[in-house]
């Protein structure tokens, strides 16, 4: 069996989103299209607009043939460690043929220039140097591939031609018989807020979305748009007081502790639990060196307890492949994975309690993560539907 793998968040999923699984199904000729799917906590450092079980629907009623959940500690750390842990997770299931992604360059050669530029000494030296001078990570890649790739212009800089790239290293690394297969984005760029239609970026829709902008909304798909009936998006901000509390119980080797908590942060975090909500919060982190979305993440670890322990097991290897949801008519991929896959397959309650070790404390982690945010959820959701779920069949 061939399968394509997209890593992707949709937060919430749009007609761009449809677009690229089309794009990717067609031009992988691929049997099956599988979606490694952010939990309940999404890479730039907030809380999913909505639960992953309705985002794993999401995400087969768009045509993925099955969905996987992408672990929280995976979730909460830089996009490089973000594309390899989706990396990982496809990997693990035995059948990885080819993975696709969106980025502002289609041409795989510039991205694979891209990716083994990373490594070398040349770009190493002159991201430290970019970082000493006190700018953030992102900004730092860009000057650095503008000194060291000029030809790739201003899309070097882009933060899904970022991402692809270290989708590539990934695949070098992890499942080098896999082929990268980028596809060029339609539509507004990754934080535009502009009314683009249909291919507006997900950023758009989600301030749509908390301002019930009913002429932009009208634009995304009706299975996205009739899952907020009656329900407003999350957000961290929703759960401002459980942080604060977090923050002002913790000992200082606790916030220490915490991954991302590095060079003199966590004496930051504990001036930040002094605050009265979440976005003031990020503002007594807020440093010119750390991206707003670093400094987010760390709140967030804060909130779940994502310590470095939990970061360096995940990084190790990916502990399991968390089935969410499966097509009615795919349903024998299942069978085959239990052949091919290399990690525990976790499809049902029973699989996630005979986990042991660091893959049960992993997994605990990402029940942390559904729990806290089934309260940003308005209304909120009770807790334990890790084990009460069942798997989504459309």
């Amino acid at each position: 069996m061939t399968l394509c793998g997209i890593v992707a968040e949709y937060n919430p999923l749009h007609c761009g989103h449809i677009y690229h699984m089309e794009q990717a199904r067609a031009r992988s000729g691929c049997q099956y299209v599988a979606a490694v799917l952010s939990g309940s906590f999404v890479q730039r450092g907030d809380i999913a607009c909505a639960d992953k079980w309705t985002r794993a629907r999401w995400a087969l009623c768009a045509g993925a043939d099955v969905v996987f959940e992408l672990p929280t500690a995976y979730v909460l750390q830089s996009a490089e460690q973000f594309a390899a842990g989706g990396v990982a997770v496809l990997s693990a299931t035995g059948m990885l043929t080819a993975l696709s992604f969106g980025s502002e360059r289609a041409e795989t050669e510039a991205l694979q220039r891209a990716a083994s530029a990373l490594d070398t000494p040349a770009f190493q030296a002159l991201l430290r140097a970019e970082l000493a001078a006190g700018r953030g990570y992102p900004a730092a890649c860009r000057s650095a591939f503008a000194a060291l790739l000029p030809e790739l212009g201003e899309a070097a800089g882009a933060p899904n031609f970022l991402l692809g790239a270290s989708y590539l290293r990934a695949l070098q690394r992890l499942c080098p018989q896999a082929r990268a297969l980028p596809v060029l984005r339609v539509g507004e760029g990754h934080e535009s807020q502009k009314n683009a239609g249909r291919y507006s970026s997900a950023t758009a829709f989600r301030t749509a979305l908390q301002e019930r902008d009913e002429a932009l909304l009208a634009q995304l798909p009706p299975f996205v748009r009739q899952s907020f009936t009656g329900r407003e998006p999350a957000g961290l901000q929703r759960l401002s007081q459980a942080l604060l509390y977090r923050l002002r119980i913790a000992s200082d080797s606790e916030l220490f502790s915490l991954c991302g908590a590095e060079e003199g942060l966590q004496n930051r975090l504990r001036l930040a639990g002094n605050q009265t909500d979440a976005a003031s919060c990020l503002g007594a982190l807020r440093t010119r060196r750390y991206t707003d979305a670093r400094l987010r993440r760390l709140l967030c670890a804060a909130l779940v307890g994502f310590t470095k322990d939990l970061q360096r097991a995940a990084n190790a290897a990916p502990p399991y492949l968390r089935v969410l949801g499966i097509r009615k008519e795919s349903r024998a991929l299942l069978g085959e994975l239990k052949k091919t896959c290399t990690v525990p397959l976790l499809c049902r309650a029973a699989d996630m309690k005979a986990l042991s070790g660091a893959a049960a404390g992993l997994c605990a982690l990402d029940h942390r993560a559904a729990d806290i945010a089934a309260l940003a959820q308005s209304p909120a959701f009770p807790a334990g539907r890790d084990y009460t779920e069942p798997l989504v069949v459309v």
